[in-house]
């Protein structure tokens, strides 16, 4: 589908940077899901690291910071930025929210590796690993991606509770406990939408200009794109309308009330954009690429106690990133992208030699 969303493409000037970008993400996760050993594969979780930490340095000095709070306005005043015109970027400097997601892809990461220190015993490792994770949360509130903020904190959350969940859904009253305690969620989440309906009736369709946490104009924004998203989609099905196309062929299209002179850039939605770029099928591929990495990652955490805290991490991370792509979207060929196909593909080679070890332990305990 990566073929035939480059082929179909009304706009090859857009498209032809994603796809590159594509390939050279899913290169590097082929190469790291085929590593044997763990020496190569604790070397491939450094560099990523190192990418992550590159990235972020680059958002760091390019960014356009928001002042809406009075504290940021005081900071950005003495941050050293170099705001340029960036490739395939129509305004000057990375959006914050660019920024927020390429944190989501190392902060948990972060935060299991330093699990994964103190369990071997190395402090000092932990101490560096903390102390870069405080500094992303720092940087992620310095964004003001509301989304980011949320999708940061389900994913900071979500490391705790995966990493104790195979330990406790051993005991059958845990388990009785975890499904009453998940429905009794369901149910509150349920009756608190239902009880303030109205109020959030009125968010939707007005909402507020003035808040805590800066303005939720930018709803109407997603609320104009969305709908001709899903029109495109119902347009296109089969072959999307090509990748970072559909920032062009909207307005050449479709009526959208926004101005052609507005850098729309994708759908606002992760789901919608990957069906834009590649069709529904490439949807299906890659919700089914979500689909295997909690698969493996519960396969992980059920059988090495090793790499465990790594898999849970990347699996926080990618918890994070759908999060927030609720409400904005890190497009297939972004460059921050790069990083989710690595964490993939070592995912995939940690999952290979977490299976070599059991059946190696299962052949030895049949002899």
């Amino acid at each position: 589908m990566l073929i035939v969303g480059t082929v179909v493409s009304v706009d090859w000037a857009q498209t032809l940077p994603k796809a590159s970008g594509l390939v050279l993400g899913l290169a590097w996760g082929i190469t790291f899901a085929n590593l044997k050993n763990e020496h190569s594969l604790t070397a491939a979780i450094r560099l990523t690291y190192l990418f992550a930490i590159g990235f972020i340095l680059f958002g760091v000095l390019t960014v356009s910071w928001k002042t809406n709070l009075p504290i940021m306005a005081q900071v950005v005043a003495v941050l050293p930025t170099f705001p340029q015109l960036l490739p395939e970027n129509r305004v000057l400097g990375t959006h914050p929210n660019l920024l927020a997601a390429t944190i989501l892809l190392a902060l948990p990461q972060l935060l299991a590796f330093s699990w994964r220190a103190l369990w071997l015993k190395s402090n000092w490792q932990a101490g560096i690993t903390n102390c870069l994770s405080i500094g992303l949360v720092l940087l992620l509130i310095g964004t003001q991606s509301r989304g980011g903020w949320i999708a940061g904190l389900i994913a900071l959350i979500s490391v705790p509770i995966l990493m104790y969940l195979p330990r406790l859904m051993r005991n059958i009253y845990t388990r009785r406990i975890v499904l009453v305690s998940c429905i009794g969620v369901a149910l509150a989440t349920c009756a608190i939408l239902i009880l303030n309906k109205e109020t959030l009736l009125i968010y939707w369709q007005q909402p507020p200009t003035k808040t805590h946490f800066g303005s939720f104009q930018t709803l109407e924004y997603r609320k104009e794109i969305w709908p001709w998203a899903v029109t495109a989609i119902n347009d296109f099905p089969f072959t999307g309308v090509g990748l970072g196309a559909f920032r062009v062929m909207v307005h050449r299209l479709y009526p959208i009330a926004i101005p052609a002179t507005q850098d729309i850039a994708h759908a606002h939605n992760q789901f919608l954009q990957v069906a834009l770029d590649v069709g529904l099928p490439g949807l299906i591929a890659y919700l089914a690429l979500l689909i295997l990495a909690v698969k493996m990652v519960w396969f992980v955490m059920q059988h090495s106690e090793e790499w465990k805290p790594i898999a849970v991490g990347i699996l926080a991370s990618f918890i994070g990133l759908h999060v927030f792509g609720l409400a904005d979207a890190l497009a297939l060929g972004a460059k921050p992208g790069l990083l989710f196909w690595m964490w993939y593909g070592i995912l995939i080679a940690i999952f290979r030699i977490t299976h070599r070890e059991v059946y190696q332990h299962q052949i030895q305990n049949d002899a």
